[in-house]
């Protein structure tokens, strides 16, 4: 939150500089914690690596990239009761991004497994087919 109010000091010129209002500090402070909030959602529900959520998120924010920002700020004051996460467009290609690659590597996993499934069955029908010659032959 400090970064928050310093950033947006140090970007204004020396003549305009005035000490942060209580408003100016409150409003940051929602913002930190949104963010965080927001931040947390990504690590416990969508299982997004915590250095990812930083440096696609919390890094942004403490450098106040003014697009983030922005999304943020205009969620924060709509106050939506039905407001996801998925609502911000960065975190919802970074969920995605996450999403397809748990899928990619379930599915190499399945294919293992498939291949395992496949090599047992067709050892399996090898099996069954040398049961069958000795039953001809003692017959």
């Amino acid at each position: 939150m400090c970064s928050i109010l310093t950033t947006s000091h140090e970007e204004k010129p020396p003549q305009l500089r005035t000490r942060s209002t209580k408003q100016q500090v409150e409003e940051a402070a929602q913002l930190a914690s949104f963010a965080v909030g927001l931040a947390k959602q990504l690590v416990e529900e969508h299982a997004v690596p915590a250095m990812r959520v930083e440096d696609v998120l919390l890094r942004p924010v403490r450098n106040c990239d003014a697009n983030l920002m922005l999304e943020l700020q205009a969620h924060l004051h709509e106050k939506l009761v039905s407001f996801t996460l998925m609502d911000i467009p960065r975190l919802r290609h970074l969920v995605e991004t996450v999403a397809d690659h748990h899928s990619t590597a379930a599915f190499a996993q399945s294919g293992k497994a498939l291949d395992t499934v496949t090599i047992a069955a067709g050892a399996l029908e090898q099996h069954e087919w040398e049961l069958v010659m000795k039953k001809r032959h003692y017959d």
